[in-house]
């Protein structure tokens, strides 16, 4: 929305300069007495702030929630990021870590032009498809193209698919392609009928250890 665009442009105006003043100067005397640091504490104290505030999974300070992102502060945040690797998990690649903007593709739920990632609901998948033309689309089924959960059976009647993403089996007819983890290929076919897509959509099924994502740079090369 515009208002939250607005706010996280005031949010990149200003964090820098929080960030260069907190390294010249430190925190301010009355954050750290009340939020930031249990420094120079006697125990009682330490344990008394301990038990009421949280502590960062870096540094194992103990902030407010104020100071607090997912567990992680705000200098163990920014240091990450400048680092070029995401604050919040350990799990996630640095490949995973858009540089431009200083935010996790996966974490951070960010869309980067220049790292050709995107991500959105059906209606933005509609556009950037008819934006980018593309020759090849691949659609997940469960909980993607389908409200089906965990490979389970599509039920007509019970399940239903993305209203937004159904033109684009149409438009993209020769483009689609179905990948999924989901066994039920012959269900699925008749579910998809049912839904009114075209009868001649390609459905991959694929059995573990092979993953969604070898599937498609294999198909891709091809």
């Amino acid at each position: 929305a515009p208002e939250d665009q607005h706010f996280w442009n005031i949010v990149r105006e200003y964090t820098p300069q929080m960030h260069e003043q907190l390294a010249v100067s430190g925190w301010p005397e009355h954050i750290c007495q009340r939020l930031g640091s249990v420094t120079g504490a006697n125990t009682r104290e330490a344990t008394l702030t301990s038990s009421s505030r949280p502590a960062c999974n870096g540094c194992n300070r103990i902030f407010s929630t104020q100071w607090m992102n997912r567990g992680v502060c705000v200098e163990c945040e920014s240091s990450s990021r400048t680092q070029g690797r995401c604050p919040f998990s350990k799990s996630c690649q640095p490949l995973w870590f858009c540089n431009h903007a200083g935010q996790c593709l996966k974490c951070d739920t960010h869309s980067c032009e220049d790292c050709r990632f995107s991500r959105g609901d059906g209606e933005h998948v509609v556009h950037l498809a008819a934006r980018l033309r593309p020759a090849v689309i691949f659609l997940d089924f469960d909980r993607t193209l389908a409200t089906t959960r965990s490979g389970g059976k599509p039920v007509i009647g019970k399940d239903s698919i993305d209203q937004e993403l159904l033109p684009l089996l149409w438009e993209f007819r020769q483009s689609c392609i179905i990948v999924t983890r989901n066994s039920h290929v012959d269900e699925i076919k008749l579910f998809l009928a049912a839904q009114g897509t075209p009868p001649d959509v390609p459905i991959h099924s694929l059995k573990r250890p092979k993953t969604k994502a070898e599937y498609i740079l294999q198909r891709l090369q091809q």
